[in-house]
């Protein structure tokens, strides 16, 4: 490890600035698409991931969003319960160290992600018993299996 310290000392000013500006693009073309899609961030300082926060999904498990998120919008997440001590359950974590194209792909299957929620979100809450789903509960809506929705009277309205 300290010899590779010692070679990271030997690189020029240059090579540090291009590495910054090179993240720095990166963070502004994936974060800056998240919230002109109008999702609900946390601004990152200095890493390559952002946290994304899912409460307005009705999000109970974050797991079980992520599982779905990979299944039903084809995006990877790790959920944010994976980094806390406390039992948070409505953030998750986007790794942003990717190629522009890869990113865009990401950006654009998001883009129907508030309306995907809504609908699974909908079919699953109207289905009785009224249940807030999650893994500590070991149970699924009985109609469509889903884990992660936040039960929701029939009469609230959609996402």
């Amino acid at each position: 490890m300290m010899e590779a310290a010692v070679v990271g000392l030997t690189f020029g000013d240059g090579y540090y600035a291009a590495l910054q500006a090179h993240y720095t693009h990166m963070r502004e073309l994936f974060v800056g698409g998240l919230q002109r899609l109008g999702f609900s961030v946390t601004e990152p300082q200095g890493a390559y991931y952002v946290l994304m926060d899912v409460a307005e999904f009705g999000v109970r498990d974050d797991l079980a969003f992520a599982e779905w998120l990979a299944a039903e919008v084809g995006v990877a997440v790790v959920p944010g319960s994976s980094f806390f001590k406390e039992d948070v359950q409505h953030l998750v974590r986007f790794h942003f160290a990717k190629e522009d194209a890869t990113l865009q792909a990401a950006l654009n299957r998001l883009e129907g992600l508030k309306k995907k929620a809504a609908a699974a979100r909908t079919a699953a809450c109207t289905s009785p018993p009224k249940l807030a789903w999650s893994r500590a509960a070991s149970t699924a809506c009985p109609r469509c299996s889903s884990r992660w929705l936040e039960a929701m009277p029939a009469t609230s309205p959609a996402l």
